[in-house]
């Protein structure tokens, strides 16, 4: 049986996942970087968006260094900024990429994406990249992971530390806990070729 190639559709379809994903990670980077910076949300927010994503995910890892006193929630923003650097060079690689070959030929009206992207470098030339439709779906599924996690540590940072119910864990302590085990804490994805 012949592989079938996926549609320009599911291709743009994967593809707007992918952006919106995105765009929620860095949001969810920037409420963490709120929770470093204390203070006024709105000059937390001005001095966030002024930088662009590469130094913004620098300057929260600065934030954490410098104010984060627990080395378990250090560790799990530093996993989390780590797959967010790899996941901003993947999106920005596939975003400003175009498919190579849509058409079957010069005069044929199916689209199909055949998992080939090719991008301008800034030197001038064309850089091509083998991505099937299955490595822009991992890369989905991990900005959503990473979404979740970002999500699991807030609510760590902002659990209280107290006794627990019962003589249990407190809340924080639970929260760790979870986000030190598979599969809260997601893989770290690959860097696209």
């Amino acid at each position: 049986m012949a592989h079938r190639r996926p549609s320009r559709k599911k291709y743009a379809e994967t593809i707007g996942e992918i952006a919106i994903e995105w765009n929620l990670l860095e949001r969810k980077v920037n409420v963490l970087g709120f929770h470093y910076l204390g203070g006024d949300v709105e000059v937390a927010s001005r001095i966030l968006q002024s930088m662009g994503s590469q130094t913004r995910e620098e300057f929260v890892g600065y934030l954490v260094r410098k104010f984060e006193r627990d080395k378990q929630i250090a560790g799990f923003m530093s996993h989390l900024l780590r797959a967010t650097s790899t996941l901003r060079e993947n999106r920005n690689t596939i975003l400003h990429a175009s498919p190579i070959n849509l058409r079957a030929s010069p005069f044929s009206t199916v689209t199909h994406y055949h998992g080939e992207l090719v991008k301008p470098h800034k030197h001038g030339h064309t850089m091509r990249f083998n991505v099937p439709i299955e490595t822009l779906e991992d890369m989905m599924q991990s900005l959503r992971s990473f979404v979740a996690y970002a999500d699991a540590i807030a609510v760590c940072l902002i659990a209280p530390d107290d006794d627990g119910f019962e003589g249990g864990p407190s809340m924080r302590a639970a929260m760790k806990k979870t986000l030190d085990s598979s599969p809260a804490k997601p893989p770290l994805p690959r860097k696209i070729d």
